[in-house]
């Protein structure tokens, strides 16, 4: 059995070598960058190619490159005009809203004080209700200017659901 074995094996290596003499010698092959890179050559400096071929830009500013930033500053100064006049418009809305309010408590109190007899009303209550009025109407103007918000607007829906009955579960 093992001289079968040392005659194929003395065949196989006889056509190797037979092959090996048919074949040319192969052509020197460039060498092969390698996949990895070597840990102790990686960060040493490496020359450079030569910079000949290099293009410096110029920055040359067109004229539609500065027609449209002097677009762009009129633009901005002119939004901020608007809102300059926007902030203006509102706050005197605001102060001719509370004029109207304070009017509206005012004559509130003068009707209240004018249907009901004078001597079944004592002093001190008309006192009372004119000091009550201008607070009814300064917590109306609070909650208007809370619910222009969206944050006072979610704080009344929060409020709401907090105290509003659940009739869905009785």
């Amino acid at each position: 059995m093992s001289g079968d074995i040392e005659d194929f094996l003395r065949r196989a290596a006889e056509r190797r070598q037979a092959r090996q003499a048919n074949r040319p010698a192969p052509a020197a092959a460039p060498p092969q960058r390698p996949e990895y890179s070597d840990a102790r050559r990686e960060r040493l400096p490496q020359a450079r190619a030569e910079d000949d071929d290099l293009v410096i830009a110029e920055v040359v500013e067109e004229p539609m490159t500065r027609k449209l930033a002097e677009l762009r500053e009129a633009q901005a100064s002119a939004q901020a005009m608007r809102d300059v006049a926007a902030r203006q418009q509102q706050s005197s809305l605001t102060k001719r809203l509370k004029r109207a309010e304070r009017a509206a408590a005012k004559s509130q109190v003068q009707r209240a004080a004018a249907s009901a007899p004078a001597r079944s009303i004592p002093a001190a209550s008309i006192t009372t209700v004119a000091a009550a009025a201008p607070v009814q109407s300064e917590a109306m103007f609070e909650l208007h200017e809370a619910l222009k918000t969206p944050h006072g607007l979610r704080n009344a829906m929060l409020l709401h659901e907090i105290l509003a009955r659940p009739e869905h579960r009785w």
